[in-house]
């Protein structure tokens, strides 16, 4: 359930990389989601181009959360000059990772947000939210993260 639809460079970049063990899990999830074969098709590429760029970063499975598919989406795709053929539509991109991390918290590899996602939750402190953008925004910019007490949580 869904090799059919990965083209062979896609599958040979989720098999290289740390998300090879969840490829059959997040097919299947999208399946039975219903969505469209094109829609998981493109969606494969996209988790497919997140694992790369998490693989030459050399990051652990544990920083393919959410704060590191907003880092990929937000630093990374604007100066991406990956091989091609890889998905750079960001919209795009959010999507499929939404249910990549979907599939990585029922495995247990990745903690369920405390009450929810933080963009979806009204009792997250929006403070939280904009800190969490700063600290992504200043990782992009390539500055050093701030200290405690440096970033302002209003």
């Amino acid at each position: 359930m869904g090799n059919d639809l990965m083209a062979p460079m896609t599958r040979a970049t989720l098999m290289d990389s740390v998300l090879r063990s969840y490829v059959a899990q997040y097919c299947a999830h999208l399946h039975d989601g219903r969505y469209a074969a094109s829609t998981r098709r493109i969606y494969l590429c996209c988790v497919a181009h997140f694992a790369y760029w998490i693989t030459t970063e050399r990051l652990a499975l544990g920083k393919a959360d959410e704060v590191g598919g907003r880092q990929f989406v937000a630093c990374h795709l604007p100066h991406c000059n990956c091989p091609t053929p890889v998905r750079r539509v960001p919209h795009e991109v959010t999507a499929a990772l939404s249910h990549l991390h979907e599939v990585l918290k029922s495995a247990g590899v990745l903690a369920a947000s405390p009450g929810g996602a933080a963009s979806s939750d009204p009792s997250w402190p929006r403070s939280t939210v904009t800190w969490i953008s700063t600290v992504t925004w200043i990782r992009c910019a390539g500055l050093p993260p701030p200290r405690a007490g440096n970033v302002s949580r209003s």
